[in-house]
Parts: C-alpha cells; structure tokens; sequence
C-alpha cells in the first residue's frame, strides 16, 4: 500500500527566523482564523521586543497567534 509523503506547506516565520517567541498584535493578528478574530480574547501582554518586527511594544506569546501558522496550512500524515 503506497502512503502519501508528509507535505507541510508553511506560510509562517520559523523559528530560527524569529528573534523571540513573543510577537506584537499587529505581526500577530494575520496569523489569526476569521472566526478567532470576532471573538473576545484574554491575553497576557508585557512589554519587549517584537520577535518579527523588532520594535519595542506590548508582546505577547506566539501561542496566542496559532504559533504564526496560517489557517490554510495542510498536513498529510504518512505512517
């Protein structure tokens, strides 16, 4: 039986390329779905550096902003 091979198409900064794990709202709200973005949200913001932008202003983690991954990744999982 042939699998098909993992395909990740990625649309994100990787980690390597980031300076922190912590990122402003402007870089981080492209990365949110639509519907993530019409609802209320609770996070912990602290001022520092920008990890894609590198200016100083409230930051909070990449977490908040599904890990900069946009909504239209795919994955195809292989044995």
């Amino acid at each position: 039986m042939m699998m098909k091979k993992l395909t990740l198409k990625i649309i994100s900064m990787n980690k390597e390329d980031r300076k922190s794990d912590y990122v402003c709202v402007n870089c981080g709200v492209p990365f949110l779905r639509e519907e993530q973005k019409d609802k209320t949200r609770i996070c912990t913001f602290f001022i520092d550096k920008c990890g894609l932008c590198g200016k100083e202003e409230p930051v909070t983690h990449v977490r908040n902003y599904n890990y900069l991954n946009k909504k239209d990744e795919k994955v195809d999982k292989a044995n």
